[in-house]
């Protein structure tokens, strides 16, 4: 999100990340922007996800796929993975929340594009003043790698009460990370998570 105060007669520029489905082509595009009479034309150049960069995370900006998604469109299991890992704009678009309360395992699983060495997740579950994680964030899961076309746990988090918790494990070498979530704090057990970052 942009947003500027300019008084009248001024101009902003600014680069803006958009996400694009992974099937489309790289090159340059044109975007036209229409409000009332008025109308904008954005280039646009569309790149690959290994050509941004990603700060060390694997998982930042790879392609997700979850369990199930709440039916409320504004829990996208894609936002796991756009680099926002605070808890401020849940139910508005970042962050995952299942769609089977009370019903386990939940999982997401991450592409990482290729083979690649793995050696800690961090997973921020939802956790403010009004929903604190000790109440409605996950408190048991597993961290499974993807290896041969084979899942393999290489981490377990358990009794976890914070609003994010990092698994450390050996190097291994895999072209996906899954979360299978187990069990969260409270009665009403759904498995949500901010962001999953991986390295």
């Amino acid at each position: 999100m942009l947003s500027s105060y300019l008084p009248p007669g001024y101009e902003l520029g600014a680069k803006l990340l958009v996400a694009v489905p992974p099937s489309t082509p790289k090159g340059e595009y044109g975007l036209r922007l229409e409000a009332g009479k008025e109308r904008l034309a954005v280039p646009v150049r569309v790149v690959g996800v290994d050509e941004l960069d990603n700060g060390g995370n694997l998982a930042l900006r790879r392609p997700v796929t979850a369990s199930s998604q709440h039916t409320n469109a504004n829990y996208p299991a894609c936002s796991v993975v756009d680099g926002d890992r605070s808890s401020n704009g849940w139910a508005g678009g970042n962050g995952w929340n299942d769609a089977t309360g009370r019903l386990w395992p939940d999982t997401v699983d991450i592409a990482l594009g290729g083979a690649r060495s793995v050696t800690r997740v961090h997973l921020h579950t939802l956790d403010t003043e009004r929903y604190p994680a000790s109440s409605v964030g996950l408190r048991d899961w597993d961290v499974q790698a993807r290896v041969e076309g084979q899942w393999r746990t290489v981490a377990q988090v358990r009794g976890n009460t914070k609003g994010s918790a990092r698994s450390d494990f050996a190097a291994v070498t895999t072209d996906a990370i899954r979360v299978s979530a187990l069990a969260s704090n409270g009665a009403n057990d759904y498995t949500r998570i901010i962001e999953v970052e991986i390295f």
